[in-house]
């Protein structure tokens, strides 16, 4: 108020805030990309979030590296000569490490009546600049043979590494060694950084294989095999049988209609299959066309074939014991003669010309004329009457 007495009135507001910032989580790596345990890069980054204060905010954010985690006796307001923390309003940051080993990031949140939060720290990021080709994480659990039940799900899974962060390609092994690409929509591949899992839905017998793993980047592949087994359970097996018996009756009934049909072909053609018994004496060999009635055809060969024996055949000679001068010289028969005799009496005229032509149908006739008497009519003499007397001249007749 002046002399004038006029007055002004200003309000201030002023908030107490007696409590800290709720702390937040803390990641190694950069945004957008999934958090890096080992890498071969001096250069670390991190980046962090879920910081708040419901009455006065999150006004800046001290944070340092090292190669433990920070406590809240190191993040005092005074950082004057202070090299290892750092004061940002950002949610990341970067620092370079001296040499390898395992570094961690501690971050605290300071809200706008200067409280300060709980120091929140990373899970840390192996540097080691030996390695980069992907290799197998010894502290995770790569389990490379498994054990499924037929319609549940498989789950393969793989964790390396690596840096740079890898690829990651699955193929499924033939049984002749070659790889396929997994096209299957049932299966789903799922990488995250150093680690791939594929992922099998309503798995069948026929995914019980081998299944191969490629891990690739910049500085080297590794392939990982695993071997995947379906197991059956007893209503599998039952249906199994059951599948083996209805291929059983399947079988069995073609064969009945092939059957059925090869006797429809026979009977329409007008042949059929004629079995017949011989005797080892019957040996006539009937052609076709001299049975057109049955329309069989007969083959009867000897059941007793001709026995044949090697004889000696060397020659003998000896002296007539009258006449010294004179030799007798004897031979035996040929090497193969036959023996058997009676086998060669009881097979008469084994052979018969086939096709021969019928015999005339008035050959028959023929024969029965000729069978019976000559001619019974006699030629009767011109002028001879029925009565046997013989006509005379005109003038009898007149």
């Amino acid at each position: 108020m002046n002399q004038a007495k006029l007055k002004t009135t200003l309000t201030k507001q002023i908030t107490v805030d007696t409590s800290s910032p709720h702390q937040g989580m803390v990641h190694d790596g950069k945004y957008d990309t999934p958090e890096i345990d080992v890498q071969s890069d001096l250069e670390l980054f991190a980046h962090w979030g879920g910081f708040f204060d419901r009455e006065s905010g999150v006004k800046f954010y001290l944070y340092g590296f090292s190669t433990s985690c920070l406590g809240a006796n190191k993040f005092q307001l005074n950082l004057a000569n202070r090299q290892d923390i750092q004061q940002t309003t950002s949610t990341h940051a970067s620092w370079t490490a001296p040499s390898d080993g395992k570094y961690y990031i501690t971050v605290v949140a300071y809200n706008g009546a200067l409280e300060v939060s709980l120091p929140v720290c990373s899970d840390g990021v192996v540097v080691d600049r030996t390695i980069g080709r992907p290799v197998i994480d010894p502290n995770k659990d790569t389990k490379t043979s498994i054990s499924v039940s037929r319609g549940e799900t498989g789950v393969l899974s793989i964790h390396v590494l690596a840096y740079p962060l890898p690829e990651f390609t699955w193929y499924y092994q033939l049984q002749d060694g070659s790889e396929r690409p997994i096209i299957d929509v049932r299966c789903n591949q799922t990488d995250d950084g150093l680690s791939s899992t594929l992922t099998i839905q309503n798995v069948t017998v026929d995914d019980g294989r081998k299944y191969i793993v490629y891990v690739n980047n910049s500085l080297g592949t590794i392939s990982i095999v695993f071997n995947m087994a379906v197991l059956l359970s007893s209503d599998d097996d039952v249906h199994g049988s059951n599948n083996t018996l209805l291929g059983i009756g399947i079988g069995v009934g073609l064969g009945i209609i092939l059957f059925i049909l090869l006797g429809i072909i026979f009977m329409r053609t007008g042949r059929r299959i004629c079995f017949q018994k011989k005797t080892g004496n019957d040996q006539t060999v009937f052609d076709d066309a001299r049975n057109q009635q049955t329309k069989s055809d007969n083959i009867s060969l000897s059941e007793i074939p001709p026995i044949y024996e090697i004889v000696d055949t060397d020659a003998v000679n000896t002296r007539d014991p009258t006449d010294p001068d004179h030799i007798i010289s004897e031979t035996t028969p040929s090497p193969y003669e036959v023996l058997d005799i009676q086998a060669t009496n009881l097979q008469h005229n084994i052979y018969q010309e086939l096709n021969a032509p019928p015999e005339s149908t008035y050959e028959g006739l023929d024969k029965q004329t000729t069978d019976q008497q000559s001619n019974i009519y006699e030629q009767l003499d011109l002028y001879e009457n029925v009565t046997g007397t013989k006509m005379k001249g005109k003038d009898n007749a007149k």
